[in-house]
């Protein structure tokens, strides 16, 4: 079981991820099968670029690199449990 501090770390990370899903797909949800780099790339020039609308400050690099690792350890999780046919190492080197 994880931290109640590191399960929120993960929220934020999915509130970015749904964010940017609803921002660039004007949709709620995407399928695993449709991550590629051209996902990742967009994904890390959103988080750079984003201004959150309450009063957080705007991401540093070290915060939108942490958003990006547990995005990968998302997807890590995701092949473990066959919901993704591979895992996309091209993607995070």
């Amino acid at each position: 079981m994880l931290a109640r501090g590191t399960m929120k770390n993960y929220y934020t990370t999915a509130a970015y991820l749904k964010e940017f899903v609803k921002h660039e797909f004007r949709r709620s949800d995407i399928y695993l099968s449709e991550l590629d780099y051209s996902f990742i790339a967009k994904l890390e020039n959103f988080l750079r670029r984003h201004q959150p609308e309450n009063h957080q400050k705007k991401l540093e690099n070290n915060g939108l690199m942490k958003h990006l690792e547990r995005f990968r350890k998302i997807i890590r999780l995701a092949v473990k449990m066959d919901e993704l046919d591979k895992y996309p190492s091209l993607y995070f080197n």
